[in-house]
């Protein structure tokens, strides 16, 4: 779920949600929630108060309500044009860093699957006669270039001829028709 917020289910027993549900009754502890919800999916968890007005219709509250709940509860931090929750920012860190985590490994792990391709690629497309050099036949070997009349004969991997998953046929139709030879 890419837009997930860690819940603290005695959140309530905070003491500055305590006093702003005092102040506020539960309808600020539902607005702060909604801050929150809202200050997930921004960039760095901040918001432009120029947003405030927004958010105040969106939440069918007054603007007056809402700048009391960040500005006064002491559950966000503002500054002269951003507001974002300390709270909420420490929560998303290990949500974060297990993101991060994952990149990498998928990153390092395409990277290897790269690399068993590459070298796959050599070892499954071998020449059906193949012979050593010395009677010059034609070889696909990367160590050797091949003489410009020499046929290279092919045999495509065990899973290319696969109709269920692989067109191999339609393929050497499109690659004649193309006019690319091997």
């Amino acid at each position: 779920m890419e837009s997930y917020l860690l819940h603290d289910a005695n959140a309530s027993s905070n003491f500055k949600i305590m006093m702003m549900i005092q102040k506020e009754g539960m309808k600020g502890y539902g607005i702060y929630w909604m801050i929150l919800e809202f200050l997930r999916v921004q960039n760095g968890y901040k918001a432009d108060v120029r947003i405030l007005p927004v958010l105040a219709r969106k939440m069918r509250v007054t603007v007056a309500t809402l700048k009391r709940i960040i500005f006064d509860s002491g559950l966000f931090e503002v500054n002269d044009t951003t507001f974002s929750s300390p709270g909420l920012t420490r929560r998303m860190g290990p949500l974060e860093a297990k993101r991060e985590a994952n990149r990498e490994s998928g990153r390092r792990g395409g990277l290897a699957n790269q690399q068993r391709i590459r070298e796959g690629l050599a070892s499954d497309a071998l020449p059906i006669n193949q012979t050593n050099d010395i009677n010059n036949s034609p070889s696909i070997s990367p160590q050797r270039k091949t003489g410009k009349n020499e046929e290279i004969l092919l045999i495509p991997p065990e899973y290319a001829l696969n109709k269920n998953t692989h067109n191999y046929e339609g393929l050497m139709e499109e690659l004649q028709r193309q006019k690319v030879t091997v």
